[in-house]
């Protein structure tokens, strides 16, 4: 996907900031021109700073949607909710536990052979761990459970994921 990504990010004190922001995107599905789509997720969010480590409260909502050209069945809209918390510990060391929750609703079935349109709820719940061993380098440490629950037993799922990697900040 390719796309642009505006936002304003406006400061009501020391520490309350607010974060509006539009994604849009161009989605293809390689060989199926009917699923090709532009998507947007126009949203909100709201950063609070606690103590004297800055340590952060975000919240933020966000409204989502595609529309298809050809096929109507893979439109959707749908919203998402999100919280995430991050503690700064000693030694540059990060943990920041979040979670998500969302709803989209599609124009049609999932498949062929399904009649009702496809619905899908999704609970994401994860924590990154992050040690800042100098001012730019950082080792990374993440993972992630997604719940997604969907009229279309093809989108129903659970999905774990695990990453561990090394970034590089500048």
């Amino acid at each position: 996907p390719a796309g642009a990504e505006p936002c304003g990010v406006g400061r009501f004190s020391r520490s309350l900031r607010h974060t509006a922001g539009a994604r849009v995107k161009n989605r293809s599905a390689p060989g199926d021109s009917n699923r090709r789509r532009p998507s947007w997720s126009p949203g909100q969010s709201r950063r609070l700073y606690v103590g004297q480590d800055n340590h952060e409260l975000i919240v933020g909502a966000s409204y989502n949607g595609a529309k298809t050209d050809k096929m109507d069945d893979y439109s959707y809209n749908g919203w998402e909710a999100s919280a995430r918390i991050l503690l700064k510990l000693p030694a540059g060391v990060e943990l920041a536990p979040y979670m998500s929750y969302s709803q989209d609703w599609y124009e049609g079935p999932a498949t062929a052979l399904e009649t009702a349109k496809r619905h899908d709820e999704r609970w994401r719940a994860g924590v990154q761990l992050t040690w800042r061993f100098t001012e730019s380098w950082a080792v990374e440490a993440m993972f992630q459970y997604t719940d997604n629950n969907s009229r279309s037993r093809l989108y129903d799922y659970d999905q774990s994921i695990a990453t561990l990697g090394m970034s590089w900040s500048f």
